[in-house]
């Protein structure tokens, strides 16, 4: 049997906007994309704002604009990692305030505290969008592979 379709007041732009937009979005990219290094790979790219459900207080070129700063900082820290693991970082950005930034790590060894250091800083100290009114949240996962090195031969 289907669900009863729910009444949505027109007038009411929230409800609208949340029946019409949900909660987050995600931002697909063709596969060749998504490996930003030989072993770093871009498994999601979210967007969200609570405050305006279909994001229309920012651009939204300007999330993938800071995936692409983002993943030269993650091809340059951890290219050179001897592990599997992932890291999700979150960007909180709110109209009038500096950008706040987390970094969350799953299954890395601490034989990658230093490369993780710096992926930290660096990507801390991007420079990222504003929105005009309310916060967007930004939520970014990689998955990183041990790198390979090329076999001498000869």
């Amino acid at each position: 049997a289907a669900a009863p379709i729910q009444a949505v007041d027109p007038n009411d732009s929230k409800s609208v906007d949340a029946m019409m937009c949900g909660p987050s979005t995600e931002i697909f990219l063709p596969d060749p994309q998504r490996q930003v290094a030989p072993n770093v790979r871009l498994e999601h790219l979210q967007f969200m704002s609570p405050d305006d459900p279909c994001g229309r207080n920012f651009k939204h070129d300007d999330v993938t604009l800071l995936h692409d700063h983002l993943k030269v900082v993650a091809a340059s820290s951890l290219s050179k990692s001897n592990a599997t693991f992932s890291i999700m970082v979150q960007y909180t950005l709110t109209a009038g305030s500096p950008p706040v930034f987390e970094m969350r790590t799953m299954d890395a060894p601490d034989t990658e505290n230093a490369q993780l250091t710096d992926f930290y800083n660096a990507a801390k100290a991007l420079k990222a969008f504003q929105p005009s009114v309310g916060t967007v949240y930004v939520a970014i996962q990689y998955k990183i592979s041990p790198a390979t090195t090329p076999s001498g031969g000869g």
